[in-house]
């Protein structure tokens, strides 16, 4: 009796360990490329209808990358390494890596869900990142975690609408659960909750990357109830510097 009882405690804590064990992103990354590349059709790797595209790239990268989204006529780059991943709960997770071969380098950031079919691309982002020069990118730094702490104030002002003119591009894109929202006037109507008084939430930085003409991109977490000690959630932001000198936030995600 007392074998079969640690017997079972023992399998008994051994089952989370199995169940949240981190999938190989980076060898689903290249499983998709390889069958892009094919020409191959690549729907199994998306959330059905809910997947989405959002890409910021330079102009000619831009018409090309989409052109192999929408019709797979053209190739990506061949090969793709990650570099960072983001763990939002056991079945949600963002990466990051690199697209790239001898001309491109594209930076690749993949918002992963776990179905009932297996791990599914929900989102997939591509960026031209642009090297970092020194002394004026920690100035961007500076006036970005000004910014943050403007969104967090905004955000818990419990007025949605003033939050976005103030914050978010007038093009702004957001994207969450498998939805689109576009322009200021539809975002602001996702950010409904926050005109809830008992609304609070607050956000730290996990990473900033340099992209090109005037554009960060930006991952960290998310506290609803403004609990910083707790596991909170990931999200990805692309900051761009408008023609007025501000700031404002071009894309969201989260989950």
């Amino acid at each position: 009796m007392t074998t079969r009882k640690y017997f079972c405690i023992g399998l008994w804590m051994l089952l989370p360990l199995l169940g949240w064990a981190q999938p190989d992103f980076e060898d689903l990354q290249q499983q998709w490329l390889d069958i892009l590349n094919k020409g191959e059709d690549v729907s199994e790797f998306y959330w059905t209808n809910e997947y989405q595209v959002f890409a910021e790239l330079k102009v000619g990268e831009a018409q090309r990358i989409m052109d192999v989204v929408n019709s797979n006529e053209n190739k990506l780059p061949g090969s793709y390494q990650q570099t960072d991943i983001f763990r939002h709960d056991e079945d949600r997770y963002v990466t990051v890596g690199d697209l790239y071969n001898e001309e491109d380098e594209i930076l690749l950031v993949t918002g992963w869900r776990n179905t009932e079919n297996g791990w599914k691309k929900e989102v997939d982002m591509y960026f031209s990142p642009e090297e970092e020069t020194g002394n004026s990118f920690e100035m961007v730094k500076a006036k970005l975690d000004e910014r943050r702490q403007e969104w967090i104030k905004l955000a818990n002002a419990h007025n949605p609408q003033k939050h976005v003119d103030e914050l978010y591009t007038q093009e702004t894109v957001y994207l969450a659960n498998g939805s689109k929202s576009e322009g200021r006037q539809e975002v602001a109507d996702r950010y409904y909750f926050m005109k809830n008084p008992n609304y609070e939430i607050g956000i730290s930085k996990t990473k900033l990357w340099n992209i090109a003409e005037g554009h960060v991109l930006e991952t960290g977490r998310y506290y609803v109830g403004g609990d910083y000690d707790a596991d909170g959630g990931v999200y990805v932001v692309l900051w761009e510097l408008t023609g007025a000198g501000k700031w404002q936030v071009k894309l969201d995600f989260n989950f």
